[in-house]
C-alpha cells in the first residue's frame, strides 16, 4: 500500500519570496500557486518591466 504523507509547506499563495537557486537567483517574487504533490510553485516575477510567471521548486524559495 502506498504511505505517501503529504509534506508540509511554509509557503502559501500571496507570499513574497525570493528565488534561492537557478538563474534567477536573488530575485523578488510571489507566490501564485503551490502543487504539493509536486512541491511546485507558480511565482511571479518582475523582469525587464514585465511580470512573468515561473516554476520553481519550493525548496528553491525562502521567504523574503
Amino acid at each position: 500500500h502506498d504511505d505517501v504523507k503529504p509534506t508540509p509547506i511554509a509557503l502559501q499563495a500571496g507570499d513574497e519570496v525570493r528565488i534561492m537557486e537557478g538563474p534567477f537567483i536573488g530575485f523578488p517574487s510571489v507566490v501564485g500557486t503551490i502543487d504539493g504533490q509536486k512541491l511546485e510553485a507558480t511565482v511571479t516575477v518582475q523582469l525587464f518591466g514585465r511580470t512573468n510567471e515561473l516554476k520553481m521548486p519550493v525548496t528553491s524559495l525562502q521567504k523574503a
